[in-house]
């Protein structure tokens, strides 16, 4: 295993060695959000892995997407695919012809571990192109998390093995979200923010503070705290987005490429997962504010 990378302040994975992590744009204040782990590929070979999503997805929080993008559930037919449509084969190149995949009936169910714990699993089985896989899922609903093998490789078993929860007195890197102030070498130095959005918290804060109510665009970035300096070194995992030449959904960079151009966007929106006690980010992540 490489370096770990953290799930929300939940729980941490290990990431196979030449695989890449990227955690997504964390919404509502690191409580919500995904990480993908994806192997490596050959320049313009076809991706079964990216065609469904990662190789390995993990979600946390309130979202945990199920059949056709509805709330998980365990137990649930199609319970891995998220579309509402009909599927291309992931075998084949998706800008081509439809070849749909065809779902069989029924599906695999029990308890596996995830480290220390146990997730309700469940294993189903889809068939295109020649090709038959098993795409599997482990739901862990006390810790709100959900994890993904589309697949089926075999390093999953040694990433869920890997995996270390902050219940159980394991200290994880916490989240900090900030408006860019500057860059200076290796030191990102932010103005902190809490995100509110459409809700009591939301409404309570517009009010306190004369704001328009409901939020353009479902949220509000709201200051909070004294600026604060950030370091991202060679452990740092960086992950840009629109403003730095990337995808929307983000995609790992160089961490030098990160810093040059964060450096051009002043008051850029970014986040940090950073050790309690620490300055260094384990990862940093250019937010994506529409």
């Amino acid at each position: 295993m490489g370096q770990a990378v953290t799930v929300g302040s939940i729980l941490s994975l290990g990431v196979p060695k030449g695989w890449t992590a990227v955690p997504s744009e964390v919404v509502l204040n690191g409580t919500t959000g995904s990480v993908c782990l994806n192997q490596p590929t050959k320049s313009g070979a076809i991706n079964p892995d990216r065609s469904l999503g990662c190789s390995i997805e993990i979600y946390f929080g309130s979202r945990l997407p199920g059949a056709e993008n509805s709330e998980y559930a365990p137990n649930q037919g199609e319970g891995w695919y998220h579309g509402t449509d009909v599927a291309q084969c992931p075998f084949v190149p998706q800008e081509g012809k439809l070849v749909p995949m065809k779902m069989a009936d029924g599906f695999d169910k029990g308890l596996k571990p995830v480290g220390a714990h146990q997730a309700a699993w469940n294993r189903w089985t889809a068939s295109c192109a020649g090709h038959t896989f098993h795409p599997q899922a482990w739901f862990l609903p006390k810790s709100k998390v959900l994890i993904f093998d589309y697949i089926g490789h075999s390093q999953t078993a040694s990433v869920l093995a890997s995996a270390k929860f902050a219940a159980d007195g394991v200290a994880l890197p916490t989240y900090v979200s900030g408006h860019l102030v500057s860059v200076s070498g290796s030191k990102v130095l932010i103005q902190p923010f809490h995100t509110y959005t459409t809700g009591a918290a939301g409404k309570a804060y517009a009010k306190a503070h004369g704001i328009a109510y409901p939020f353009p665009n479902d949220y509000y970035d709201a200051d909070q705290g004294a600026k604060r300096t950030i370091v991202v070194d060679s452990s740092t995992k960086c992950v840009g987005n629109v403003e730095l030449g990337k995808d929307a959904g983000g995609a790992a960079m160089s961490c030098s490429a990160f810093l040059a151009g964060a450096a051009k966007h002043k008051g850029m929106p970014m986040a940090f997962w950073v050790l309690p006690g620490s300055s260094t980010a384990q990862t940093a992540i250019e937010i994506f504010r529409p």
